[in-house]
């Protein structure tokens, strides 16, 4: 499994990259301008700094070990970044959506569960690869 590194200090964060070496994440928050921008930032250096955001309406838990990161946009609609804990303060985020319901969808979060699932057994065997964050 693939992943890039988006920010390290006291916390790491990842981000899982698809089959063709994309980020899922990265590509929705840089599209949705200055709301992606800040829940980037957040995920680049506010969370490798301090921690997990502990606001709960910008954080949550879903279900599974899921969680969420909340950015509402100004277009009626609010950024998620589904996300799991590893050890060692790691944070990997598994996918993102703009939806403009107050619920996650069940097969957003289901698809978050196996991307988890997939990462333990991938790290089980040694198979993670982490790569650095591409400078734009």
């Amino acid at each position: 499994m693939r992943l890039v590194q988006l920010g390290q200090k006291q916390w790491t964060v990842l981000a899982v990259l698809d089959n063709r070496g994309d980020c899922p994440v990265l590509d929705l928050l840089q599209s949705e301008g200055d709301p992606g921008d800040r829940l980037l930032a957040d995920l680049k250096e506010t969370i490798p700094e301090r921690g997990p955001l502990r606001n709960t309406e910008a954080s949550k838990p879903l279900r599974d070990k899921i969680l969420e990161l909340r950015e509402p946009t100004s277009h009626g609609g609010t950024l998620r970044v589904l996300y799991f804990y590893d050890a060692g303060h790691v944070i990997v985020c598994v996918n993102a959506c703009l939806k403009k319901t107050n619920k996650t969808p069940d097969d957003l979060i289901d698809a978050a569960v196996a991307l988890r699932a997939a990462y333990f057994e991938a790290k089980e065997q040694g198979r993670l690869r982490i790569e650095d964050l591409p400078e734009n």
